[in-house]
């Protein structure tokens, strides 16, 4: 891989983290999900995609009903493990990339299943990956 295209997976990466961390935090604290904060925390972060971060978030924003209906359709026999509210958060940002069709459903998973590695329960990410394969076979 080239450097220049290494650079744009990084600055991709680095936004669905800014992503989950927002919808993390409006799931911990009940609150709306704020914009300018996340810019604020984007500009610090010059590594990171402002764009596609704010397409994300308004993806899940037009399609939340939708998507918190298949994650609830999809995860009802599967075991959650830890912290579900990271596991949540993950889930509906890799809900709401998957929507857009912005990203290859390959990669979408696997992103969601790196950050659930980082921030998740040991083996939260296979509660991810169960989740999503079903979503993903659900939407198509």
């Amino acid at each position: 891989m080239n450097q220049a295209m290494s650079k744009k997976y990084h600055k991709k990466r680095q936004a669905r983290k800014i992503v989950f961390s927002a919808l993390y935090a409006s799931l911990v604290t009940g609150g709306l999900i704020d914009l300018a904060a996340i810019e604020k925390q984007v500009t610090e972060e010059a590594e990171s995609d402002l764009d596609y971060a704010k397409e994300l978030l308004q993806a899940y924003q037009e399609n939340h009903a939708i998507i918190d209906e298949a994650i609830d359709a999809c995860s009802t026999h599967k075991k959650r493990s830890g912290n579900t509210d990271v596991e949540l958060a993950i889930l509906k940002m890799a809900a709401a990339e998957l929507i857009s069709a912005k990203a290859p459903t390959r990669v979408v998973i696997n992103e969601a299943i790196e950050l659930t590695k980082e921030y998740g329960a040991e083996d939260g990410y296979k509660y991810i990956n169960a989740v999503l394969d079903g979503i993903v076979k659900r939407w198509s």
